[in-house]
């Protein structure tokens, strides 16, 4: 149920589970459900990220990719503007992957700007909780090199004037 503050004007959501939960079970709405769709200005861009890495063989692979997406089009949907995507030899742990998906991202924003119009208004999702409250100056990062990878392209998106919104997206959530 979603109510407006008659004193302020903010709005208040009121979640319901249509089941009953364990103590402590996440309640989360689906996009199609949730009413910021009707009422609230989507940014201009999405970029999304994602990073991974694996044992094949005897060799541990990994990598990362980012896509940018358009405005929100007539039929509801974003179509993608650009992609980009780096192999990364030699590194071990899925969460420097994560960081190079979100420096990733950071660069197709940087170079947005100049290629789609002077919008800067943009969302950035990832799947990796830590990188993602790390983009937003919410949380801090266990591993240093993560932190070397992010911080010059955080530092030139703030300069360029953008302020991102950020999201967590789960896993479970993450098949586009």
């Amino acid at each position: 149920e979603v109510t407006r503050c008659k004193r302020c004007s903010a709005h208040c959501a009121s979640l319901s589970a249509l089941t009953s939960l364990p103590a402590g079970a996440e309640v989360f709405a689906m996009p199609s459900s949730l009413f910021l769709e009707r009422h609230r200005r989507f940014p201009h861009f999405l970029v999304t990220f994602d990073g991974g890495a694996r044992l094949r063989g005897r060799r541990r692979v990994a990598g990362a990719a980012a896509v940018l997406w358009g405005p929100i089009c007539g039929d509801g949907d974003r179509r993608p503007l650009k992609f980009s995507q780096v192999m990364l030899p030699g590194v071990e742990h899925a969460q420097i992957a994560e960081a190079w998906g979100l420096r990733l991202a950071c660069l197709l924003l940087l170079g947005a700007r100049a290629a789609f119009g002077g919008e800067k208004s943009a969302l950035i999702a990832g799947d990796n909780l830590a990188v993602v409250r790390y983009g937003a100056a919410q949380g801090r990062l266990h591993r240093p090199e993560m932190q070397g990878i992010l911080e010059q392209v955080l530092g030139q998106l703030a300069a360029a004037g953008w302020s991102p919104e950020w999201v967590a997206m789960r896993l479970a959530f993450n098949k586009a």
